[in-house]
């Protein structure tokens, strides 16, 4: 249950770091910790149906879901004291967001996964976002990553022409269903802003770092 895990830890972590990011900020920062919290929950039991739904795929020996999300555990130590840091502007905008979206949706509806990939590698290129937009991009293009390898790999070699199209549209129901907190994550970076500014990192610190494939791969 690696989607259902990987939310249940980010929501126990957020719970735990509230009180702290709050005495920090006097209060500031709740309205982003609840905020996030809140939506972590939303999509918890969601989370559950992507797993079980992935394990028709498992128990064929495709590894999705353990490849697709890093743990939680390789975020940073909550920082007791405020640190001294220059936050850069922001390039990317709510309209870019959005943009990605149709765009992701336009080519996955149609298995165009490299073209997926390319617009995950040109949003991200725009310029710096807030950390939690920049987690969710890297997310989905993690999924998009994944999903390439696997065909490249071979893994789908041993299913039948309709279990192909079935674990297609399992991978973009996952890799879309992510897209939805674009506009979420774009708002809480900027309720951020202000208190990252200050030295407590408050988003930045709670998302682990996300790279292309899995370690090893």
């Amino acid at each position: 249950m690696h989607f259902f895990v990987h939310v249940a830890h980010a929501i126990l972590i957020n719970l735990m770091r509230t009180p702290g990011y709050a005495l920090l900020t006097f209060g500031r920062s709740l309205v982003v910790s609840v905020g996030l919290i809140l939506f972590e929950i939303a999509i918890l039991p969601l989370a559950l149906v992507f797993d079980i739904w992935a394990l028709r795929w498992r128990n064929r020996g495709i590894p999705i879901m353990e490849w697709d999300f890093e743990p939680m555990t390789k975020i940073r130590k909550f920082q007791l004291t405020p640190e001294t840091t220059d936050i850069p502007s922001e390039v990317i905008k709510w309209e870019n967001c959005s943009q990605l979206r149709k765009d992701l949706f336009k080519h996955i509806k149609i298995n165009e996964w490299q073209q997926a990939d390319f617009c995950c590698v040109e949003f991200l290129k725009k310029g710096k976002g807030g950390p939690l937009i920049i987690h969710f991009v890297e997310s989905v293009g993690r999924c998009i990553a994944v999903t390439l390898y696997l065909q490249e790999k071979g893994f789908l070699k041993s299913l039948t022409g309709s279990e192909v199209k079935s674990f297609y549209f399992q991978r973009a129901c996952l890799t879309l269903f992510q897209t939805i907190g674009f506009e979420g994550a774009f708002v809480l970076d900027r309720l951020a802003r202000a208190i990252r500014r200050k030295g407590v990192m408050i988003l930045s610190d709670d998302v682990p770092p996300i790279t292309r494939l899995p370690e090893g791969k």
